[in-house]
């Protein structure tokens, strides 16, 4: 019956230490080089408003856009969120206030790297 004990024992050991032994882990993800534009030409927009487009690049990275709540009634985007590089279109509508106006949106990429701002402007009529 010792012997049994033993045996078991030992090869409960064995397995706990075996199994805590180091093995050569994976390399930590790096990110990607992540970008964010305004498309050439379209950061100001008419009092008509109109249609602009953020240019993305993130590799195979994912990233997520921001726009404040209190400019979202006439500031809309309808890909907040994903992955890789992308155009994504930004949609401004009719400026009836009769004053410019301006949103500054926030691209976010993963990784913890700062977020990219940009700016877009809206004449008044």
């Amino acid at each position: 019956m010792k012997l049994k004990i033993y045996i078991i024992a030992t090869l409960l050991l064995s397995s706990v230490l075996w199994g805590c032994r180091k093995d050569d882990l994976p390399v930590k993800p790096q990110p990607s080089p992540f970008s964010a534009s305004i498309k050439a030409g379209t950061a100001t927009l008419p009092a008509a408003g109109g249609t602009s487009s953020i240019l993305i690049t993130a590799g195979a990275d994912g990233w997520w856009i921001v726009v404040p709540d209190d400019k979202k009634a006439w500031c809309s985007i309808t890909r907040v969120y994903g992955s890789g590089d992308l155009e994504v279109p930004v949609s401004i509508k009719a400026n009836t206030t009769g004053l410019p106006r301006t949103v500054e949106v926030a691209v976010n990429p993963t990784f913890n790297l700062p977020a990219v701002k940009l700016v877009f402007n809206q004449a008044g009529q």
